[in-house]
This record gives structure tokens, C-alpha cells and sequence, in this order.
């Protein structure tokens, strides 16, 4: 019989289901069990049979088919919990237990004890019940106490046992209630108060935090920013939706509101603690609980998982905090400007321009490196990286309308503007947004990422004659180098001079080698220095029927042609050249790339 109680997995749902589904209710003709015969003549089913306040276990036994079992010899011993009793149970729990067979199982075998055992035979200690290891306290003094119940009706005599009447449900120590708590996912997806969280969380890049968060073997503390919280952040940053941010910067805001352990708020102390993020949040408990800069304002939200503590402010690691409203904020906290991010980083310069400055940036999104055909910083060192991005940094706040006419001298040396309908930086790169100003200076923004030149004009033209693939202007690096032609290498190589050439292609040269193969010296002089232009003149710089004086005293006309550019030169009789290709940038002027050879005048 003991094997039966300690096995009855027919106590399960319905026992209490149709237990509680029929009230508490009792009837005038039913006897209580104070008002048995002190003569058994009963067996424990048909005195809970004839007893109203104890309808509710009544329906629990049919319901679990224990009526044969408690009419058989025995004996057992009962503490029968009234309907009162079963009342007084938390519905959650009772749900649970539902929900639950073998939990529920583990509470009503620890409602009997085998054998026949009378008020007068309990004694103050404990007694075994037949949930297997579970034993019940009992204490003897104005009442008998039955654990944290009350006997209210003792030695109710059964011919197979003995039932006593007690005023509370007893729950045994290897209940587990632990599922009956949420986990921390549940927890934040149910709260309308973090919608923005759950939206991050169940983001792809995610599903390791929210399988964590998810998992009941899981030992979290979590501060969760409520949605005002979130929406504060972003009026700050200026933006509409979390999804402008990069996906590693919310992994890494999301993560420093995460401890791997449970913190109760009464074991918080006035110390660090370290977050998932790898870096430590700040508790201060001087006035309240303050997480960083924000205020506990709901603790000790416990989940099966963990527990969770509401704050009303998002919590930013030091790089993000201390970035807010600076110049930096712009590319750190927007996914466009992510490769600028990632490049400021690898160069060391995020701390420097979280500084006092003034600064002025041009700043390229990730299409502007890629118009600059940077698709990965791999190949660059951090002094590379420093150089490219110091050419856009200057060194005071300059607003667009105090652009200068022409030259602007950054912290990684100078570039040049054209001004008109839009603004374009040396020649080819526009400005297509201005005067975003921030606590230590301004930023405008362009479309193409910009390049310190390296090399003066007459170097790139050899580096590029000299190439193992694809080379081009040696036969005009031939020519300049030629003997007799000192002096215009001597000139255009000037690293103080400032020249623009319009350079012919090896092509250009050969359909011209008959004609250059008579020319003497001084006219291949002329001819090379009639390509070449004083001063910079960008593509942005040159209109239609322009006349441009080069270096020999004559002119060759610009012409605007449909979407391309041409140039007459002085022959008159040739087919104009064609700009195949514009503005390459060197330290002492810039080069163009023409499809024919330009002739002069010449004299016989």
C-alpha cells in the first residue's frame, strides 16, 4: 500500500481541477467528521464520502481514482486539508501544480503517513510521509502543529486508519516551484515596458544573449533600460530607430547590462561589478540603487534564470558615454559611418577626437570609402590609417560658411576646394551635408573618402610607367627624361611648385611617332610644356571654352562636350583630346589623362 502513495501518478491534474471546480460549499444533512462515531465503522473513503468540508479532497480522490485504494486494509494516516485549506493556496502555485503532474504528486503523498497513528501516539519530532525523503514536523503544544498547519479535527478513526483535519495545504521541501517563474526572455517580451529591448534581443545577432536569457539553467542579472530609456538615447543621438545603430554597438551597450551571476538588490554593494561586456558597471547605494547614471527604479524582478532590475537610463560602456556629443558620436553610434568607425579605432584617434579640439571633420559614410576603393582597412597599418584620416581632420571649427576659397590646411596637410553650385575637395569628392556641430567642433560630410597625396606629380607618372601590369606614360616619362629635357624635369618636379598636366596615354604618343621623331629639342620642350598647366586646376575648376595659359605662353581651349571634356590645342588641324580620366591627386599639383597629344605652335 505504501508502494501505491509513493507512486500515485494518478494524483495528478484533475485532482485539483475538479477538486476546486466544485467549491466550498456544505450541506446540512452531510456530518462533519468532528460528529463520527467514536466506534470506526467506516473506511477512510466513506467517511470523506459523508464529510462536507472536505469536498474538495473528495473530488481530488475520484478524480485520481484513489477510492478502491483508500477503502483497501491499510492503514494509513491522513492530514486532510479542509476546503478552507485548499482555498488559501496561491492560484499561481495551483496552476502550476496543474500544469505539473509530478510536482503535484510530491504534494499530496506528503499528506500521508503508513500506518495507524493517533493524536495520543504523535510526539514532537518528525514523521515520514510516503513522498519518499519528506518528513513532517511536529510540534505538541496549546494545538498540534502539523508543519505550519493547525489540527483542527484530530482522530477521525477509519477501520483502515486515521484522518486528522488540518487548516493549510503542506508543501514539501523537494517541491519545485522553479518553473513556475519566467525566465528572464519571458519576463522582458510580457512587460509592454520593453518592447524596444525585446525588438534588440530577438534580433538575429542576438540569438546568444536571448538563448541565454532563455535558458532556466541560466544564472543572470540583467538591468533592463525601459523604453523611455531607449527612447531618450536616440532624441540624443539624433536618430529615429535603433536600427541606424551598428549591430556590434548595441551588442556591446546590450552586453554591459548583463552580470553572469544573480545580484539580489539586497546584495548589491558600493563596488564594481563586472559585466558580460568585459567591462564593470558602478553601484552606488549612497541615495537609492544608481547603476552608472541610472536609478533602479523596479528591483529584484526574479525570473527561474536569474532576476531583473528596471533602471531609467541606458547604461553606455566609457567609449560610448564619453563620446556623447562629441564629433565621434556621429560615426560610432551610426551604422553608415560603421568603416569610419572601425578605421578611427584601428588608428588610436577615438580618444583624440573625443577631445577639446576645436575640430573640423569631413566625414565619409561606408559608400565614401567605397567610391574610394577602400572596402577593407586590412591592408592598412595604423600609421597608414592615421595619415588618410588626419587629411580630414582640421584643427578649428570651421563652419561652411567660413569655408575658405581654396586651399584647407588639415591636421595631415592640405586639400583644395572648388566652389560653386556644390562644393567638391579635390576635385572629385563632394561635400554633401554641413554644419553638423557637436561639443568640440563641426563635421561636414562627403561622398568620397579622401587620400594624402604621397608622391609629386612627375613620381606617380614614373611609378605608373615603371608598373609590372597595366603600365602607362612611359613614353611620356621617356621624353621628360631624355636628354635635353633637364630643365622641364627640373621644373615640374619642384615639390614647392603647384602644376597641372594633362597627361597623354602611351597610345596618344604612338599614333604621333612619325610626327615626334622629327622634332628637335626645344620643340618637344614646347610640346611638353604646352600638357602642362601652372596651379591646380581640378576637373571641378574647368568650364566650357575656358582658355587656359600653360607653361610655354600658348593656350589650349576647354570644351564641354555632352557629359565628357575636351581640349583644342594650336594645330587646328587635329582631332581635339578627350579627358579620359581626372584629377590625380599629387603633392605638388594634380594630373589628367588625355587620349591624344596636345601641339603648339612650333617654330621651324
Amino acid at each position: 500500500m505504501n508502494n501505491k502513495f509513493a507512486t500515485a501518478t494518478k494524483w495528478l491534474v484533475s485532482i485539483f481541477l475538479i477538486g476546486l471546480s466544485l467549491g466550498f460549499t456544505s450541506c446540512d444533512e452531510d456530518e462533519n467528521m468532528s460528529d463520527m462515531d467514536t466506534q470506526p465503522t467506516s473506511d477512510i473513503m466513506e467517511i470523506v464520502d459523508q464529510t462536507s468540508n472536505v469536498s474538495t479532497l473528495l473530488a481530488a480522490i475520484d478524480a485520481a481514482s484513489l477510492r478502491t485504494t483508500l477503502k483497501s486494509s491499510g492503514p494509513f494516516t491522513v492530514f486532510a486539508p479542509t476546503n478552507d485549506a485548499f482555498a488559501k493556496v496561491d492560484a499561481e502555485i495551483i496552476n502550476y501544480l496543474l500544469a505539473t503532474p509530478e510536482e503535484l504528486s510530491k504534494v499530496l503523498t506528503y499528506h500521508v503517513v503508513a500506518g495507524k497513528v493517533m493524536s495520543t501516539d504523535l510526539s514532537s519530532g518528525t514523521v515520514p510521509t510516503v513522498n519518499e525523503g519528506q518528513s513532517l514536523n511536529v510540534s505538541l503544544g496549546s494545538s498540534v502543529m502539523i508543519n505550519n498547519a493547525t489540527v483542527t479535527t484530530a482522530d477521525v478513526e477509519a477501520t483502515n486508519g486515521v484522518i486528522h483535519l488540518i487548516n493549510e495545504v503542506l508543501l514539501p521541501s523537494n517541491l519545485d516551484l522553479s518553473g513556475m517563474k519566467q525566465t528572464l526572455a519571458e519576463i522582458v517580451v510580457e512587460d509592454e515596458n520593453f518592447t524596444v529591448l525585446e525588438k534588440i534581443l530577438t534580433m538575429p545577432e542576438f540569438s546568444d544573449i536571448l538563448t541565454a536569457a532563455s535558458n532556466k539553467d541560466a544564472e543572470l542579472t540583467i538591468f533592463a533600460p525601459t523604453d523611455a530609456a531607449f527612447q531618450t538615447v536616440l532624441d540624443v543621438l539624433g536618430l529615429d530607430d535603433l536600427s541606424e545603430i551598428p549591430e556590434n554597438v548595441l551588442m556591446d551597450i546590450v552586453t554591459y547590462h548583463i552580470l553572469g551571476s544573480v545580484a539580489m538588490s539586497s546584495d548589491l554593494q558600493s563596488t564594481m561589478y563586472e559585466t558580460l561586456n568585459g567591462e564593470s558597471i558602478t553601484v552606488d547605494l549612497s541615495s537609492g540603487v544608481m547603476i552608472d547614471n541610472a536609478s533602479v527604479t523596479k528591483a529584484d524582478m526574479e525570473a527561474s534564470n536569474g532576476v531583473l532590475h528596471v533602471v531609467d537610463a541606458v547604461l553606455l560602456p566609457s567609449t560610448y558615454a564619453s563620446a556623447i556629443g562629441t564629433i565621434v558620436e556621429v560615426p560610432l553610434f551610426r551604422k553608415e559611418y560603421s568603416m569610419l568607425t572601425k578605421a578611427l579605432m584601428k588608428a588610436e584617434l577615438v580618444e583624440t577626437l573625443k577631445g577639446e579640439g576645436p575640430f573640423t571633420v569631413f566625414a565619409p559614410n561606408n559608400d565614401a570609402f567605397e567610391a574610394a576603393g577602400i572596402t577593407s582597412l586590412e591592408e592598412f597599418t595604423m600609421e597608414e590609417l592615421e595619415a588618410v584620416l588626419l587629411y580630414h581632420v582640421v584643427g578649428a571649427e570651421v563652419l561652411s560658411g567660413n569655408l575658405p576659397e581654396r586651399m584647407v590646411t588639415t591636421l595631415g596637410g592640405d586639400f583644395y576646394l572648388s566652389k560653386g553650385d556644390q562644393v567638391y575637395i579635390n576635385g572629385s569628392t563632394m561635400v554633401t551635408n554641413v554644419d553638423i556641430q557637436k561639443s568640440n567642433g563641426v563635421i561636414h560630410t562627403i561622398d568620397q573618402t579622401l587620400v594624402p597625396p604621397s608622391a609629386t606629380v612627375v613620381d606617380i607618372a614614373v611609378a605608373l610607367a615603371s608598373a609590372t601590369e597595366d603600365a602607362e606614360f612611359t613614353q611620356l616619362v621617356g621624353l621628360l627624361t631624355a636628354e635635353g629635357q633637364a630643365g622641364v624635369l627640373e621644373a615640374i618636379s619642384d615639390e614647392e611648385g603647384s602644376f597641372t598636366i594633362f597627361a597623354p596615354t602611351d597610345a596618344a604618343f604612338l599614333e604621333i611617332e612619325e610626327v615626334t621623331s622629327t622634332l628637335t629639342t626645344e620643340q618637344i620642350s614646347d610640346v611638353l610644356t604646352y600638357h602642362v598647366v601652372p596651379g591646380r586646376v581640378y576637373s571641378t575648376d574647368l568650364s566650357d571654352a575656358l582658355e587656359a595659359t600653360t607653361v610655354n605662353g600658348q593656350t589650349l581651349t576647354v570644351n564641354f562636350a555632352g557629359d565628357g571634356v575636351t581640349l583644342s590645342d594650336q594645330s587646328g588641324d587635329s582631332e581635339d583630346a578627350s579627358v579620359i580620366l581626372v584629377n590625380i591627386n599629387g603633392t605638388n599639383g594634380v594630373i589628367h589623362v588625355i587620349d591624344k597629344v596636345l601641339i603648339p605652335s612650333l617654330e621651324q
